[in-house]
């Protein structure tokens, strides 16, 4: 079985040791180098055959030169690059995405960085990837999107309640209630209440 070629760049000795305790742990992986630096990653990445970078975005350099380095070695060869991030910013995500970058993780998420790899390296395009993380964001922001009064009208409609009942049990006139499921309808975009629920509940968001 041909393994899966990795590169670690990673400015914390701590977690670096820790990538490479972990995921040389996995029969499947095969750590080919590691580096602290956005210079020094770039560099070892011209000469060496690597199929997955895992890319810490801050490195020590700047708060995103991950994201540089990531765009340089981009530049001078073909590799799928992972980011490794210690929140969820899509702003950066996005930068990250432009740069060429094909997936991202939160630190957060450490246990699932072995199926990441995996998953990535088996997606025969860069864009694949990026379509599907888009779209999960959109649906995650769609629910964030609602305010606490449509959060709370939407609870009961999920519950099976009707427009009668959500009025008498919330005290909302019926336009106002007609006004906010129409809000919670296009923030989530779908057209009836069921619709509603049905995608919440597939996409278990």
């Amino acid at each position: 079985m041909d393994k899966i070629k990795i590169a670690i760049i990673e400015d914390d000795i701590k977690w670096l040791q820790g990538l490479v305790s972990y995921l040389g742990k996995q029969d499947d992986f095969v750590i080919v180098f590691t580096a602290m630096s956005r210079t020094e990653a770039v560099l070892l990445s011209k000469d060496t055959d690597v199929d997955i970078i895992i890319m810490d975005i801050n490195l020590q350099e700047n708060k995103c030169d991950g994201i540089l380095a990531a765009q340089e070695i981009l530049e001078g060869k073909t590799v799928k690059i992972i980011m490794l991030t210690s929140f969820k910013d899509e702003d950066i995500i996005r930068d990250s995405f432009i740069a060429g970058a094909v997936n991202y993780i939160t630190k957060d998420d450490y246990y699932d960085i072995p199926d990441v790899i995996r998953k990535t390296h088996k997606t025969g395009s860069a864009f694949e990837v990026i379509l599907k993380d888009y779209a999960r964001l959109k649906e995650q922001e769609q629910i964030k999107d609602l305010n606490f009064t449509e959060k709370e009208v939407f609870a009961l409609i999920e519950k099976g309640y009707t427009r009668e009942q959500i009025q008498e049990k919330l005290n909302k006139s019926e336009s106002t209630l007609k006004k906010q499921i129409k809000q919670i309808l296009a923030k989530l975009g779908v057209k009836s209440s069921k619709e509603a629920v049905q995608k919440v509940k597939r996409k278990g968001l």
